[in-house]
């Protein structure tokens, strides 16, 4: 159930990004991570995961802040 829930985030968050409704973002764990791309909301500041899988939070490693 953990793969289909993940499976399930990381379409959303795809679909989001592509219509530019940026989400906030939120902790997650190994089996719901942020896939390559993928935009979110953190702190005042939009930020673009480097890579799939991350589940670091924004502002360190894994994100890129987008101006």
């Amino acid at each position: 159930m953990r793969a289909s829930k993940a499976k399930r985030l990381h379409r959303l968050l795809e679909a989001l990004t592509a219509a530019e409704q940026i989400p906030q973002w939120v902790r997650t764990d190994s089996a719901s991570t942020y896939p390559r791309g993928c935009k979110v909301v953190h702190r005042g500041k939009v930020w673009v995961s480097k890579y799939d899988g991350n589940v670091q939070e924004p502002g360190f490693s894994g994100w890129e802040e987008v101006k």
